[in-house]
């Protein structure tokens, strides 16, 4: 992604204009029964936490890469009496980025705030985005290093003028986020109040459908409660799939870092090493409950996600690599714990002995030998794989099951 113009691309006003129409989209997509008995507080709460708007750009760690260099020459007009003649000067450029970390909102970065400075307006610093990064390019036909870091000040300091000043982007951003309760409380009131009218003349018309309703557990990656009905309504719960793949990148994340550190995994037995990513899922992920060891129908998990309402919204197994006649008595393991509604699962495998490419190999052929194999969905990550079951007994219900393996070597 290029930012071409930082801070001078989207007016600020059509940014907060945008986010409040998702606001309002979001809640008067809640169904009717949803949205009365819920506790108002805690879902306004929940949308406040979820549409605070952040972006940080940390200075501090900054990296300078050089890119080369290039030889060029330039065409120069010079005029001597009354005949003119071309010179043609050769020099050398050297390339260079800036690279920068950033959490937040990256259109932040985009945000043109009602005052802004106009000093890039004919000489732009486009920013290039990859990831977690930032990075700007820039080359300079000098070799001296205090004439080049004279130009890097001033290229920092033109690249985000328009962010950092006291009345620039990130002063727009706070004032949004110190009004957003407010706003989200007058959406949803509004909101409420239609469908409450819509509901009444329903029942007074002799119409009921406000049965059994599925919600999606709003999962955040923030600290703040799930809003409870008020009201004892049967409902059943699941998480959106996006959630579904932030827990599994989540996981994936962490148990890869382990890889690099010996003496984290060394010596540990499936329970411990499992007791390393319970408490890591609960402190990213708020509005999930993550326990170990917890019972859900047949016997007990490695690691269960609960609801609100105690059902469970993703279970995973943890396991070491002990041939495939072990690893196919874990996939039935599983599924001996899923019920129709568990539709997010996975088996995190852990190789301690043998060649992990050979392990990769023999697990994936195991995959899909199992009888209650539907599809192979493809790979994920280097050592992460998608799969659909059916759950043991009732083929038309299927499941996601997500293989994970980390070498773990003794």
């Amino acid at each position: 992604m290029r930012i071409y113009k930082p801070n001078e691309e989207i007016p600020v006003c059509e940014y907060f204009a945008q986010k409040y129409r998702e606001i309002e989209n979001i809640i008067k997509n809640l169904k009717t029964d949803y949205i009365i008995n819920v506790n108002q507080e805690e879902y306004i709460n929940m949308l406040v936490v979820k549409n605070t708007v952040s972006f940080e750009i940390y200075y501090d760690t900054e990296r300078r890469i050089f890119d080369g260099k290039q030889e060029k020459q330039e065409e120069i007009e010079e005029s001597i009496g009354y005949y003119g003649h071309r010179i043609m000067p050769r020099y050398t450029e050297y390339k260079f980025r800036l690279c920068y970390k950033y959490t937040g909102d990256i259109d932040v970065l985009r945000i043109q705030p009602d005052c802004f400075s106009f000093s890039t307006l004919y000489n732009p610093i486009p920013i290039e985005v990859f990831d977690d990064e930032l990075y700007i390019q820039f080359s300079s036909r000098d070799n001296d290093s205090q004439i080049i870091e004279k130009q890097i000040s001033e290229i920092k300091k033109n690249a985000f003028r328009n962010l950092d000043k006291p009345d620039g982007a990130k002063w727009h951003i706070n004032l949004f986020n110190k009004q957003l309760p407010q706003e989200i409380k007058k959406i949803f009131e509004r909101v409420r109040a239609e469908k409450a009218k819509e509901h009444r003349m329903l029942v007074e018309l002799g119409i009921d459908n406000l049965d059994s309703t599925t919600i999606e557990v709003p999962i955040l990656k923030r600290i703040t409660p799930i809003p409870r009905l008020l009201e004892n309504k049967k409902v059943s719960y699941q998480i959106k799939d996006d959630i579904y793949k932030d827990i599994l990148k989540h996981i994936y994340t962490l148990c890869k870092g382990y890889e690099q550190h010996e003496s984290i995994y060394k010596g540990k037995h499936e329970e411990s090493l499992r007791d390393l990513i319970v408490p890591s899922l609960n402190s990213a992920f708020i509005g999930a409950n993550s326990s170990a060891e917890t019972f859900n129908r047949k016997g007990k998990t490695d690691i269960i996600t609960k609801a609100p309402d105690n059902s469970s919204i993703f279970i995973a197994e943890c396991k070491v690599w002990r041939g495939e006649k072990v690893f196919m008595e874990a996939i039935d393991q599983l599924l001996g714990y899923v019920t129709w509604r568990d539709t997010r699962t996975a088996i995190i495998l852990f190789v301690k002995k043998g060649e992990i490419s050979d392990v990769i190999e023999k697990a994936r052929s195991a995959m899909t030998q199992h009888p209650c194999y539907v599809i192979d969905k493809g790979q994920t990550n280097e050592s992460s794989f998608s799969y659909t079951y059916h759950i043991n007994g009732d083929n038309q219900s299927h499941i996601a099951l997500e293989l994970m393996i980390f070498h773990y070597p003794e």
